[in-house]
């Protein structure tokens, strides 16, 4: 009877890469694993994720660690937010645009809160490899207040301090341990932010949003 000789599995051969290629490539197989099974993710699911060997994660990072904070790094940026808001459209009327800030902001929001609870992170760090906490935001704010400034003849506040406001209100209003996990939508953050939960003297509610929309005060 012929025996059937086996060979172990080949390891991946990874594919040629420049080295910011190659580690971006990893952080993004490792991202949604993180997320899924948090720091308990081990290094050969991620080196499986990104087609190359664990030999080769170790040439790009030092440890599990590593690759770990490099996502965190990633998620916390706010260049794909910032990139975002600036896309938008400018023309839209004043409820509509907020909805349309409020809504980017609930998905970043909401994508830093999942990751931060899979990797067991109660706050931000202020300074997190080249990535700067507290930089990132005064960035993304200037950026809601930009978007803004088109409106700004609509505005009871400044548009620096409209923008504070509503990133304040949409950040409590996507943390679930803030909301207590419940669903508020873009439109009723922006709707509360522009006019309040207070009740309108007029019978027909749409004409005092009609009247805030082209307030000049």
């Amino acid at each position: 009877m012929a025996i059937t000789q086996t060979h172990p599995r080949a390891l991946p051969r990874a594919k040629r890469m420049a080295p910011d290629e190659r580690r971006a490539a990893i952080v993004a197989a490792a991202t949604p694993l993180i997320r899924e099974h948090g720091r308990s993710v081990t290094t050969g699911q991620i080196a499986a994720a990104a087609e190359v060997s664990e030999g080769t994660l170790f040439h790009v990072f030092a440890d599990k660690d590593a690759i770990i904070d490099a996502v965190i790094e990633v998620e916390l940026s706010t260049d794909t937010v910032v990139a975002e808001i600036a896309a938008l459209d400018q023309t839209l009327e004043l409820l509509d645009h907020v909805v349309a800030l409020v809504d980017v902001l609930r998905r970043r929001h909401g994508s830093v809160f999942e990751l931060m609870t899979a990797v067991g992170m109660r706050r931000p760090p202020t300074a997190s490899g080249h990535h700067d906490h507290r930089a990132a935001q005064a960035t993304l704010l200037r950026a809601i207040a930009d978007s803004l400034d088109t409106k700004r003849g609509e505005l009871r506040y400044p548009p620096a301090e409209s923008a504070a406001l509503l990133r304040l209100l949409t950040f409590a209003a996507t943390h679930p341990a803030i909301s207590d996990g419940q669903q508020i939508s873009a439109e009723q953050i922006a709707d509360v932010l522009l006019y309040g939960v207070a009740r309108s003297d007029s019978a027909d509610p749409a004409r005092t949003r009609d009247s805030a929309r082209t307030c000049s005060c």
